[in-house]
């Protein structure tokens, strides 16, 4: 019966994708499908596409629909995101219509019918022939030279300082957002999450527990510290009266998620797709234990500010993996545990000292940026590293990690 189902729903695909050719090629229609399940996704790369699309010149006219996905997982973004892209369709028999269009047509690689974007499909196909950037890369660095898209209204912001009152947070606090990855979120958008038993952290996710000192530091340094998700399993286990455990708030709202990136002072995050929120606002981030190792491969979008990556330790010699050594031993090639490296190595945390550490060398650069001799070496190393091993990598790596590489390769 499934089967049928299949080759019923394949014959009308078919049948719509083929029908459409004439109107096409009367009306000019394109096409592009928000991802709206997923936040990272529907944050930065529509904001650097909409950049990019200016800057491509058009020699015809079309008209191009912009529909999403079933799912939404901030109304309140979309909402904005409807108004900017003209999204008059939105009833889900139009969005069958498009998908069905769009999504053959992307298979096809028929860009005739395709808006241009740099789709996360194909960077995921040709991911074991070259580095494709998708959209959510900043290649042409758009977001550095244009203002921010997305704004808030004046009942908006008064809205937003009413609700964080109750919080004891106001708009002049010194705001720093914390999102750690919980591996909940992804089993539970699988239906797979059964019992904390069937947990398993990843080399992406990190336990909310190992920021606890962190937290404690920020917190007795007056900085609000406010810690983001959507859906996580463990609180953090540490009280005070600037701590606000916001992913547990019974109260929390679309709207006071993205409301949050709007004022807060930068984001402290493991590197996860709500963080891609603070681009939106051009607000900074570090990313402390990041383990999204295949990610290392690309130009990250300079408010990035600093990457330190969670420790990798071989196996087999118990030895802690260097920068140098995380390329050479292709753990940029890692994306999930079912990669064939992944049990090669254990992937730890830093340790809190090393934490705070990174908050102060952050800390450092919002007041003074980087020091020229910082900028001179990750460029030569980041040069290195896209030369030996054919990436496009352009990252500000961590102190550490940075000066022990370029000592290795051009002071020894």
């Amino acid at each position: 019966m499934l089967l049928l189902k299949k080759f019923i729903f394949f014959l009308i695909s078919q049948l719509i994708y083929y029908l459409f050719w004439p109107i096409n090629f009367i009306f000019r229609i394109r096409f592009l499908m928000v991802e709206t399940s997923a936040i990272g996704h529907m944050s930065e790369p529509i904001e650097i596409h909409i950049y990019e699309k200016k800057l491509i010149k058009e020699k015809k006219n079309y008209i191009d629909i912009y529909f999403r996905e079933k799912n939404i997982v901030n109304q309140f973004l979309w909402s904005k995101w409807k108004k900017i892209l003209s999204v008059k369709s939105d009833h889900k028999f139009f969005r069958f219509f498009f998908k069905i269009i769009f999504l053959e047509a992307l298979k096809r690689n028929n860009q005739k019918f395709l808006i241009p974007f740099r789709h996360h499909t194909k960077y995921l196909n040709d991911k074991n022939k070259n580095f494709f950037q998708w959209q959510i890369h900043d290649i042409f660095d758009l977001l550095d030279k244009h203002q921010k898209i997305i704004q808030f209204k004046n009942h908006e912001i008064d809205k937003g300082i009413k609700e964080l009152s109750r919080y004891n947070i106001n708009e002049n606090d010194q705001i720093i957002l914390l999102c750690v990855r919980d591996p909940v979120y992804r089993l539970k958008l699988r239906n797979n999450y059964l019992d904390k038993k069937d947990i398993i952290y990843s080399n992406r996710d990190s336990r909310i527990g190992e920021f606890e000192h962190l937290v404690k530091y920020l917190c007795e340094k007056n900085y609000k510290v406010i810690r983001m998700g959507q859906l996580v399993h463990e609180k953090i286990n540490y009280n005070h009266p600037n701590l606000f455990d916001y992913a547990f708030d019974n109260k929390k709202s679309d709207f006071l998620d993205l409301y949050l990136f709007y004022i807060s002072k930068f984001v402290i995050s493991t590197g996860t797709g709500l963080d891609a929120l603070s681009s939106l606002f051009r607000k900074k981030r570090i990313y402390i234990n990041c383990g999204e190792f295949s990610s290392f491969n690309y130009k990250l979008n300079n408010n990035i500010s600093y990457v330190f990556p969670k420790k990798i330790i071989k196996k087999s010699d118990k030895k802690e993996l260097g920068l140098l050594e995380i390329f050479e031993e292709n753990i940029n090639q890692i994306e999930t545990k079912n990669d064939k490296k992944y049990n090669d190595f254990t992937f730890k945390s830093l340790d809190s000292d090393e934490m705070i550490d990174a908050f102060e060398t952050m800390e450092n650069f919002i007041k003074e940026g980087y020091s020229k001799n910082y900028l001179f070496k990750n460029q030569r190393i980041n040069e290195y590293l896209r030369e030996k091993y054919k990436t496009n990598t352009k990252i500000y790596w961590s102190p550490k990690y940075l000066y022990d590489a370029y000592n290795k390769l051009f002071e020894e």
